[in-house]
């Protein structure tokens, strides 16, 4: 499942995605659901514009609420490890719309407001 075989993204030839769906970028994908599952500590201190918070110890609650977003979905932690325990998750329970930005919060923190 770990896969790392890279692809370009079509909307953006500048940006590579990872087939296990990751995305590390100077400019994020555009119509993209951006889920944030730090702390609300984490957060507050910044995030990315647009993106909405639902904390990792909160996500099995709102496990039908992600259900229902429509858009791919790029999750968004700290470091990325968080992010790939939830990516896995929301696969088990059937969502598979989802990336990780690459890196993290840590690596891409050009991208906070």
């Amino acid at each position: 499942m770990n896969t790392t075989k890279k692809i370009a993204d079509e909307a953006n030839p500048d940006v590579v995605l990872n087939q296990k769906p990751t995305t590390n970028n100077k400019i994020l994908p555009k119509d993209f659901f951006l889920l944030d599952v730090r702390t609300p500590e984490e957060f507050a201190r910044g995030h990315i514009p647009n993106s909405t918070l639902i904390p990792i110890d909160e996500i099995s609650q709102n496990l039908e609420r992600i259900k229902q977003i429509k858009q791919p979905i790029l999750i968004i932690c700290r470091s990325d490890s968080r992010a790939s325990y939830v990516q896995e998750y929301l696969e088990e329970n059937g969502i598979t719309n989802s990336k990780i930005l690459e890196g993290g919060i840590l690596q891409n923190s050009h991208l906070l407001n």
